[in-house]
C-alpha cells in the first residue's frame, strides 16, 4: 500500500527508520528499496541507518543504498560496509556495490579477499560482484581462480568467463580443471559444461590442452541442449589462432 503512495510513501518510511520499531523499520527499508531512486530524499536516514547497532538494520540499509542513490559518497559508505564484522552486512553490502558495476572498480581489492571468505554466503557475493564490476584484472582474477579451486567454483567461472580475454591466466587452471571433471566421467556435468563455455569464451589458443578432456565430457553429455554447448565450445577453442577467438 505504501508503494503507491509516492512522496508520502517516502516521508513515512523516513519517520519509521528514525522513529520505529525493529519491525517497522525493516519493512520501511524493503518500501524504500521498492520506490529506488524516487525515494531519494530518504537518503540520509538510510545512511544513518547503515551504522544502526541492529545488524539487520544496517544489512537492509546497504541494500537500500544502492536502490537509493548511485553517487561516488554512498558508494564509499558501502565500500566501508563491505568490512563490518557481521557476515549478513558484508553479504548485502558486496552484493550493493555489485550494482555498481565498473564505477565500483576501487572495491575490487576488498571483493578480492571476500571472494575467499570461508562464509559462503560472503564468497559467493564477492565473485559475483567481481564479475559484475569486470575492473581491475590483476587483482579480480587472480582471486577467481582460487576461489574456483577453494571457494565458489561455479560462481568463479561464470566471472571469469564474464572477463573474457581479460582471463586469460585463469586458463591453465580451467584447463586442469576440465581434466578433473573429465576423469570424474559424469553424465551431464555442469560444472564441466561451465568450465568449457568459459574456456571459449575467454578465448585463448592455450585452451586447445583441454580439448581431449573436453570431447570426453561431450561424450557424457545426454542433455540435447547441454551436448549442443560443448560442441559449439569445441568448435570456437579448435578454430582459435594466437591472436585470439576468430
Amino acid at each position: 500500500e505504501l508503494i503507491g503512495q509516492g512522496a508520502a510513501a517516502v516521508v513515512h518510511c523516513g519517520e519509521r527508520l528514525k522513529h520505529g520499531a525493529g519491525d517497522e523499520r525493516m519493512v520501511a527499508l524493503m518500501v524504500l528499496i521498492d520506490l529506488k531512486q524516487t525515494a531519494a530524499s530518504a537518503l540520509p536516514n538510510v545512511l544513518a541507518a547503515s551504522r544502526d547497532p541492529d545488524e539487520g538494520i544496517r544489512a537492509g540499509a546497504g541494500r537500500a543504498l544502492a536502490a537509493l542513490d548511485r553517487s561516488e559518497a554512498t558508494l564509499a559508505r558501502l565500500v566501508e560496509m563491505l568490512k563490518d564484522k557481521s557476515v549478513a552486512v558484508r553479504w548485502n553490502a558486496a552484493d550493493a556495490v555489485g550494482a555498481f558495476g565498473p564505477a565500483a572498480a576501487g572495491a575490487v581489492p576488498v571483493l578480492a579477499e571476500m571472494a575467499l571468505d570461508p562464509e559462503e554466503i560472503v564468497s559467493r557475493t564477492a565473485v559475483s560482484a567481481l564479475g559484475k564490476i569486470h575492473s581491475r584484472p590483476d587483482i579480480a582474477v587472480p582471486a577467481l581462480i582460487r576461489a574456483m579451486k577453494e571457494t565458489q567454483t561455479l560462481g568463479a567461472i561464470g566471472a571469469l568467463a564474464d572477463f573474457g580475454r581479460e582471463a586469460r591466466p585463469a586458463v591453465p587452471a580451467l584447463v586442469e580443471f576440465a581434466r578433473e571433471r573429465a576423469q570424474k566421467a559424469e553424465a551431464n556435468d555442469w560444472l564441466g559444461h561451465e568450465a568449457a563455455l568459459a574456456l571459449a569464451k575467454i578465448g585463448a589458443p592455450e585452451a586447445k590442452a583441454a580439448l581431449p578432456a573436453l570431447e570426453t565430457l561431450h561424450g557424457h553429455m545426454t542433455s540435447v541442449n547441454w551436448k549442443q554447448d560443448l560442441a559449439d565450445a569445441i568448435y570456437k577453442i579448435k578454430a582459435m589462432k594466437a591472436g585470439g577467438p576468430n
